[in-house]
């Protein structure tokens, strides 16, 4: 409820200062992200990168001097792969995120992106030794959303653009007890997504 609360203070604050400019653009985006999951207390913990899908929609206030806003909405994609010597198992947790983004101009066509992350997690599916698992909110690993922080750039030509982004989660997706009846692999504490997205978009203007 808490990151609900704080995603709806955003889109008031957004939506505000849409009240105030009249130059606001909408994008389509879609790409892809290497994901993986840092391990802060077992640095040997074995979880390897996967390859996920994103897509969304972005909001861009266009600033009068070098600096605008842009609100990502998107549906993410994040996990990894992880072997230990008796599994290999291999889990996906499906995000709705919501990415308030600083947009500074260092050129007509490139910007670079900073900003916040809030995302909730709607779904993980799981497969060990190739036995598909599909659980809810807490079923298996994570008990958490994510909050975290992002960086990136994005290259605008004509009504296209590239971007590219780096994000690191700041928020133990750990969940704190597992069901009597599992029988997977016993995650360390302290796991915290990070990922690297490459996509391209759309923009439509007026």
């Amino acid at each position: 409820m808490r990151l609900l609360s704080r995603l709806n203070l955003f889109l008031v604050f957004f939506l505000f200062l849409a009240s105030l400019t009249a130059q606001v653009n909408i994008d389509l985006q879609s790409g892809i992200s290497n994901t993986n999951i840092l391990s802060d207390k077992n640095q040997n913990a074995n979880f390897r990168t996967d390859l996920n899908v994103f897509a969304g929609t972005s909001f861009r206030l266009e600033g009068e001097e070098l600096v605008g806003i842009q609100l990502d909405v998107l549906y993410e994609q994040k996990g990894t792969n992880y072997i230990d010597e008796q599994y290999q198992s291999t889990f996906k947790l499906q995000y709705i995120t919501l990415c308030p983004l600083a947009n500074f101009d260092l050129t007509e066509s490139l910007s670079v992106l900073v900003g916040p992350y809030f995302s909730y997690r709607f779904r993980e599916s799981h497969e060990i030794g190739g036995i598909q698992m599909t659980g809810g909110r807490s079923d298996y690993l994570s008990a958490s959303d994510d909050v975290g922080l992002r960086s990136g750039f994005r290259f605008n030509f004509d009504q296209f653009f590239f971007q590219m982004s780096y994000s690191f989660g700041l928020t133990d997706i750990r969940g704190t007890s597992q069901e009597v009846s599992y029988e997977g692999p016993l995650f360390p504490e302290g796991l915290y997504n990070k990922s690297f997205s490459v996509g391209l978009g759309f923009t439509f203007q007026d």
